[in-house]
């Protein structure tokens, strides 16, 4: 290899054939991703000719020989200052900028985000789902029918359709899922006493749906792909990502103000429809009780117990109660309960 005033002269052998190239050395581009005393130079336009020297010699001979070449002046404007410990730092700093993004920004993005989700989209990401808690769970059909006819006359003015739906299960649980869509477990209805708990746990899992909770406690749990997947419209990736972990939507884990504010959004429906909203707090002694004796997920999803009973009371004696039973209800609750 010759270094000449303004070219680079390659002499080389193909199948015995001595040949040699002029490189000019305003068409030359020196690679500086390279490892120490290796000098990378392309050549010319798509698809390059290239060339890698492993001497250190080389590099230095190249620099005197060229000082002013186009890919020098390059090499200095853009890497000229940065050393190994400012390479570090500049990732150490960009991987804390990463970390802050994915605990802080991304999960107030997903609240943001879930906020604005139309319900339609709800329905999609999740119908897959609700398929498969009905497979998992038998589908108790009577109480079902019977349920939703409970729901409909409590008169929650929902604007959107909800999926009330009975499934068998020793397990005392009841939980909503976006979309609209409400389980109760026939166990946890054998120990309800009357039609105001039952309206009261109706109205507090509506509650979850109506205010986003469940679409927010969702995002939230797998935001880092759900988030970036509906922002492309990938809404087939990110429902098997959901179906994947269907599980966890069975006791999506709401913070302490969540469930206070359903709590608090559930009585004021009951209040608005005419219902004693007495049976929430009946409702919550109730899951109380039991859950000193049974592993009962809707407790371990339901925080601070009684706080939550304590400050629904304080609210209650600010309001008229309503002295009269709704009648359509009780039948419905008798039918409910016949099955």
């Amino acid at each position: 290899m010759l270094l000449k005033p303004g070219s680079l002269l390659i002499s080389y052998k193909k199948e015995f054939c001595p040949l040699a190239e002029e490189w000019d050395v305003h068409y030359i581009v020196k690679s500086e991703f390279t490892a120490e005393n290796t000098v990378v130079l392309k050549y010319g336009e798509f698809p390059f000719r290239t060339i890698e020297v492993n001497d250190p010699n080389f590099l230095k001979a190249l620099n005197e020989k060229y000082p002013d070449a186009p890919f020098q002046r390059a090499s200095k404007s853009f890497y000229s200052g940065f050393s190994a410990k400012k390479i570090i730092a500049i990732g150490a700093l960009f991987i804390a900028l990463l970390t802050a993004v994915y605990f802080y920004a991304l999960p107030w993005f997903a609240d943001a985000f879930a906020n604005r989700l139309p319900f339609e989209t709800e329905q999609a990401l999740v119908l897959q789902i609700h398929e498969k808690f009905i497979s998992q769970f038998p589908v108790d059909t009577a109480k079902t029918l019977a349920l939703s006819a409970f729901f409909k006359a409590l008169g929650y003015n929902a604007p959107h359709p909800v999926t009330v739906s009975v499934l068998k299960s020793k397990e005392l649980n009841a939980f909503a899922i976006p979309g609209g869509y409400i389980y109760v477990f026939d166990s946890l209805l054998h120990i309800l006493d009357n039609p105001e708990q039952l309206a009261a746990l109706l109205a507090h899992e509506y509650a979850h749906v109506k205010l986003k909770h469940s679409s927010r406690a969702l995002i939230r749990n797998l935001s880092g792909f759900v988030f970036l997947s509906i922002l492309l419209g990938d809404v087939s990736g990110v429902t098997a990502v959901i179906l994947q972990n269907a599980e966890s939507l069975r006791s999506l884990q709401y913070t302490r103000g969540l469930e206070e504010e359903a709590d608090r959004h559930g009585m004021e429906m009951m209040i608005q429809s005419g219902i004693n909203p007495e049976g929430m707090t009946q409702l919550l002694e109730k899951l109380k009780k039991y859950g000193h004796d049974a592993p009962l997920e809707i407790i371990s999803s339901h925080p601070l117990m009684e706080h939550r009973i304590e400050n629904l009371k304080k609210e209650i004696v600010k309001i008229n109660l309503p002295v009269e039973k709704d009648e359509e209800l009780y039948r419905i609750w008798a039918e409910l309960n016949n099955h």
